[in-house]
């Protein structure tokens, strides 16, 4: 009976002793978890505005922006409203008509959330004037978004288009590849087929004098003339 009693009393003063410090932690908790609510509330802003912008759903993202919301790209000339953002995505949408977009890394501290994000898909939309090539492009994004009452005030971010003008410009043909390179007084011959081959080709040889070299197959004449030999007749002839 007296064990019973002092396997309670003690059991009762540990429960008064944790209490207070449970008291402390569940406090703390209550302190914390209105700022990682906030934290959290404004990533998903973020992320359900950016996915409904480059889906072209503007009616979804819309009223997620601040009327005097402001675009601080330093890309952007003149329109820095939620214009450009609409206008971007257009422009994407028009481009790659498959785009997706995709986070890598969102991270919010106090009133500021960043995301890094890709827009993947195939070039087979015009971009500035330039062909599609229909190759598979990955467009990187940097954002930095202000948030304030629940809605986006601000941006500040980068983005890197030169995927869709490397695509076009390939497809016409107008990058060289590096090993058909040719610099100046190199010795390689230009590849075959070019046209190069049928033009004349000057060279400098050791002593210094210029000549004309006449490709094989062209029919343009050399500036320097041989003399035509002279038949054994024509010898016979004059030596008498």
């Amino acid at each position: 009976m007296y064990i019973n009693k002092l396997i309670i009393s003690s059991f009762l003063a540990l429960i008064v002793g944790i209490a207070p410090l449970s008291a402390k932690e569940t406090s703390a908790t209550k302190k914390q978890t209105p700022q990682v609510d906030a934290l959290s509330a404004n990533k998903k802003l973020v992320t359900t505005a950016l996915e409904a912008l480059y889906k072209g759903d503007l009616p979804t993202c819309s009223p997620l922006f601040s009327v005097d919301f402001v675009d601080n790209d330093p890309a952007i000339a003149s329109e820095r409203s939620y214009n450009s953002m609409v206008l971007f995505s257009n422009t994407i949408r028009t481009a790659v008509t498959d785009a997706k977009f995709q986070i890598d890394e969102i991270q919010a501290v106090d009133d500021k959330v960043f995301v890094m994000g890709r827009l993947f898909g195939s070039h087979n939309g015009i971009y500035q004037g330039l062909v599609p090539s229909g190759l598979p492009v990955s467009l990187k994004t940097a954002d930095l978004f202000k948030i304030e009452g629940n809605l986006i005030t601000a941006r500040w971010g980068v983005r890197d288009l030169t995927p869709l003008l490397q695509s076009s410009i390939s497809s016409m043909g107008l990058i060289i590849p590096l090993d058909q390179t040719v610099s100046t007084g190199s010795t390689l011959p230009p590849p075959e087929g070019s046209d190069t081959t049928k033009a004349q080709v000057n060279t400098i040889p050791a002593d210094g004098r210029m000549k004309t070299l006449k490709p094989k197959g062209s029919s343009t004449t050399s500036s320097t003339t041989m003399p035509k030999p002279v038949p054994e007749t024509d010898k016979k002839t004059g030596s008498k």
